[in-house]
């Protein structure tokens, strides 16, 4: 393939990231739409790739192609996913737009690249090459995002219809569950944008009022296996850079708690998320501790045995809570709302021993110090601001880098 190709396509995004970061010398939107209008007139700019993927049908063998077949295909798809997300950020899609149309011609075979590109196919083999499988998983979020971004402005239930009939969900679903077995030591920043494909779709979905249909893919994409949805969470809590992408990790804790209500059978019966809360706590990132906080009080509701509850009380998680409480009023009510729970639990439960669990909870020094340090507070609480833990505090500090662990 002509090299000329990638360098104009390259090129026309250039033009278009000059004017999304404010560079010196970028040209005037209007310019630049013109620039672009010409180059698609032309009708090369996409050629790298138009022709669709090496023949496959779904449903038979997989190709099993190496990285010299579609490693040049897989660099412009890249550039043209990128190219449509900065479009949109400076002209607004419309279905009823030539440019837009124009932009999106080739749609079709985009569909097609990803159906064969998504490792859930099997088409190429990406563990064999570790560089080559970073540059798959980055395409694929790319092309995510420049087919979603701009059609944003869609109304939900249209969008999420849209995103349905081509089976985007399941793609970004299953690439969200699976990215570190499909990608060679991701970085923080391809977790990140991961990520953020996958909250927007739960946005989406929950706005067109489908929730079910999380549920539904998550029970396909774990084959049913609680563990893989637990190892997921947890995996994007540690590598997503806490400082770099703040939003995305209290995200991350909203989509977890939904995640698990949508999909009960996917509830673990094992939980080892104490040392999230504790991290974030340590470094003042108060939002993160009780999104994370939230997050497992939500587990130990829905599960059906009392393990998740007795490794929480080995990992110090009272311990943990009380010191919170000390620091923050919002955390004095979390405090008491799990000693309840924890109550509730032991009693109609199974799988554990809630006779040591109520003894633990119980004979707990520090818990019953802490309790009778803030029940006089908590009584004179105004009931509306102050009924979970969730009342979100005072921000008193930056967020760090640190590393959230589970």
């Amino acid at each position: 393939m002509p090299p000329t190709h990638a360098t104009e396509l390259r090129r026309m995004l250039q033009v278009f990231l000059d004017i999304t970061e404010e560079r010196s010398g970028a040209l005037s939107p209007r310019a630049a739409l013109a620039k672009l209008k010409s180059a698609l007139a032309r009708g090369h700019l996409f050629s790298g790739f138009s022709q669709g993927p090496p023949e496959w049908q779904p449903g038979l063998r997989p190709l099993r192609l190496d990285r010299s077949t579609t490693e040049p295909a897989c660099d412009e798809l890249n550039l043209y996913g990128l190219l449509c997300a900065e479009v949109g950020a400076v002209k607004e899609y419309s279905s009823t737009s030539l440019l837009w149309n124009s932009l999106y011609a080739v749609q079709p075979v985009i569909l097609q690249w990803i159906e064969f590109f998504h490792p859930m196919n099997r088409n190429i083999r990406l563990k064999d090459d570790a560089e080559y499988s970073y540059g798959v998983g980055v395409t694929l979020i790319s092309l995510f995002g420049g087919l979603i971004y701009p059609r944003l402005v869609m109304e939900t239930q249209q969008l999420a219809s849209w995103i349905i009939g081509h089976r985007l969900d399941v793609y970004i679903t299953d690439f969200w569950v699976n990215l570190p077995r499909y990608v060679v030591d991701p970085s923080g920043g391809t977790a990140a944008r991961a990520m953020e494909w996958m909250y927007t779709l739960f946005r989406c979905l929950r706005g067109a009022r489908m929730p079910a249909r999380i549920g539904e893919l998550l029970l396909e994409r774990t084959s049913e296996n609680p563990r893989r949805l637990c190892r997921s969470i947890a995996y994007y809590a540690e590598v997503i850079p806490v400082k770099e992408y703040a939003t995305l990790t209290d995200n991350l804790w909203e989509l977890a708690c939904h995640l698990i209500s949508e999909a009960p059978e996917l509830v673990p019966s094992t939980v080892r998320l104490v040392s999230a809360i504790k991290y974030a706590a340590d470094f003042n990132a108060w939002t993160i501790a009780m999104g994370s906080g939230f997050y497992l009080q939500n587990l130990w509701i829905r599960t059906s045995s009392l393990r998740a509850l007795e490794i929480s009380l080995r990992a110090g998680v009272f311990e943990i809570l009380v010191d919170l409480s000390r620091k923050l009023p919002a955390f004095e009510r979390a405090l008491h709302e799990n000693l309840d729970i924890f109550c509730s639990k032991s009693h109609g439960s199974s799988g554990g021993r809630p006779d040591s669990i109520a003894k633990y909870v119980a004979g707990t020094r520090a818990v019953k110090d802490a309790a009778a340090e803030t029940r006089v507070r908590l009584e004179s609480c105004d009931a509306a601001g102050a009924s979970t833990l969730f009342t979100a505090p005072p921000r008193v500090s930056e967020r760090t880098g640190t590393k959230v662990t589970i």
